[in-house]
Protein backbone atom coordinates (compact mmCIF):
# COMPACT_ATOMS: atom_id res chain seq x y z
CA UNK A 1 0.00 0.00 0.00
CA UNK A 2 1.63 3.19 -1.14
CA UNK A 3 0.44 6.17 1.43
CA UNK A 4 1.46 9.64 0.84
CA UNK A 5 2.61 11.37 3.35
CA UNK A 6 2.43 15.20 3.79
CA UNK A 7 4.53 17.79 4.56
CA UNK A 8 3.43 19.13 8.38
CA UNK A 9 3.75 22.88 8.14
CA UNK A 10 2.53 25.27 10.77
CA UNK A 11 0.01 26.94 8.26
CA UNK A 12 -1.20 23.74 7.51
CA UNK A 13 -1.42 23.17 11.08
CA UNK A 14 -2.95 26.26 12.59
CA UNK A 15 -5.78 25.85 9.63
CA UNK A 16 -6.36 22.68 10.63
CA UNK A 17 -6.74 23.81 14.88
CA UNK A 18 -8.65 27.27 13.65
CA UNK A 19 -11.37 24.42 11.47
CA UNK A 20 -11.31 22.38 15.06
CA UNK A 21 -11.81 25.33 17.14
CA UNK A 22 -14.47 27.01 15.18
CA UNK A 23 -16.47 23.44 14.64
CA UNK A 24 -16.22 23.03 18.31
CA UNK A 25 -17.30 27.03 18.88
CA UNK A 26 -20.46 26.38 16.26
CA UNK A 27 -21.19 23.06 18.72
CA UNK A 28 -20.99 24.71 22.14
CA UNK A 29 -23.44 27.34 20.63
CA UNK A 30 -25.78 24.88 19.71
CA UNK A 31 -25.71 23.33 22.54
CA UNK A 32 -25.82 26.02 24.41
CA UNK A 33 -28.66 27.44 22.70
CA UNK A 34 -30.30 24.04 23.48
CA UNK A 35 -29.86 23.99 27.04
CA UNK A 36 -30.98 27.93 27.58
CA UNK A 37 -34.29 26.68 25.31
CA UNK A 38 -34.41 23.58 28.17
CA UNK A 39 -33.68 25.87 31.59
CA UNK A 40 -36.90 28.22 29.88
CA UNK A 41 -39.10 25.38 29.23
CA UNK A 42 -38.01 24.14 32.90
CA UNK A 43 -38.23 27.47 35.13
CA UNK A 44 -41.75 28.12 33.09
CA UNK A 45 -42.83 24.44 34.31
CA UNK A 46 -41.78 25.25 37.79
CA UNK A 47 -43.95 28.72 37.53
CA UNK A 48 -46.63 26.98 36.57
CA UNK A 49 -46.86 24.46 39.29
CA UNK A 50 -46.10 27.58 41.84
CA UNK A 51 -49.19 29.02 40.39
CA UNK A 52 -51.19 25.59 40.98
CA UNK A 53 -49.73 25.41 44.00
CA UNK A 54 -51.09 28.58 45.16
CA UNK A 55 -54.12 28.03 43.67
CA UNK A 56 -54.81 25.42 45.47
CA UNK A 57 -54.14 27.32 49.43
CA UNK A 58 -56.73 29.52 48.17
CA UNK A 59 -59.24 27.14 48.86
CA UNK A 60 -58.19 25.80 51.83
CA UNK A 61 -59.86 26.50 55.11
CA UNK A 62 -58.23 29.05 57.67
CA UNK A 63 -57.72 28.36 61.23
CA UNK A 64 -60.28 30.92 61.82
CA UNK A 65 -62.45 29.20 59.13
CA UNK A 66 -61.85 25.80 61.28
CA UNK A 67 -62.88 27.48 64.60
CA UNK A 68 -65.88 28.71 63.26
CA UNK A 69 -67.03 25.51 62.03
CA UNK A 70 -66.07 24.08 65.36
CA UNK A 71 -67.86 26.43 67.51
CA UNK A 72 -70.91 25.99 64.64
CA UNK A 73 -70.75 22.13 65.85
CA UNK A 74 -70.95 22.88 69.59
CA UNK A 75 -73.84 25.08 69.01
CA UNK A 76 -75.61 22.40 66.84
CA UNK A 77 -74.57 19.89 69.79
CA UNK A 78 -75.99 22.18 72.75
CA UNK A 79 -79.28 22.22 70.60
CA UNK A 80 -79.56 18.55 69.96
CA UNK A 81 -78.80 18.24 73.85
CA UNK A 82 -81.76 20.41 74.92
CA UNK A 83 -84.06 18.32 72.54
CA UNK A 84 -83.83 14.86 74.00
CA UNK A 85 -85.43 16.33 76.67
CA UNK A 86 -88.60 17.99 74.64
CA UNK A 87 -88.98 14.32 72.96
CA UNK A 88 -88.82 13.03 76.50
CA UNK A 89 -91.64 15.50 78.22
CA UNK A 90 -93.92 14.71 74.90
CA UNK A 91 -93.48 11.19 74.92
CA UNK A 92 -94.44 11.77 78.78
CA UNK A 93 -97.30 13.87 78.06
CA UNK A 94 -98.67 11.11 74.97
CA UNK A 95 -98.73 8.48 77.89
CA UNK A 96 -100.57 10.31 80.41
CA UNK A 97 -103.59 11.74 77.66
CA UNK A 98 -103.89 8.15 76.72
CA UNK A 99 -103.78 7.11 80.57
CA UNK A 100 -105.84 9.70 81.16
CA UNK A 101 -108.37 9.44 78.53
CA UNK A 102 -109.15 5.27 79.03
CA UNK A 103 -109.62 6.28 83.03
CA UNK A 104 -112.03 8.91 81.67
CA UNK A 105 -110.62 11.97 83.26
CA UNK A 106 -110.40 15.61 81.76
CA UNK A 107 -107.23 16.76 80.55
CA UNK A 108 -105.26 18.90 81.85
CA UNK A 109 -102.62 21.59 79.68
CA UNK A 110 -101.01 20.20 77.82
CA UNK A 111 -97.99 21.64 75.50
CA UNK A 112 -99.15 21.43 71.82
Amino acid sequence: MNKQTKKVTLDNLSAKVDKLASSMEAGFKQLGSRMDKRFKEAKEDNQSLARMVANGFEHTATKADIARLEQGQENIQLRVDSLAPQFEVKGLERRVKRLEDRAGIRHTIHSQ
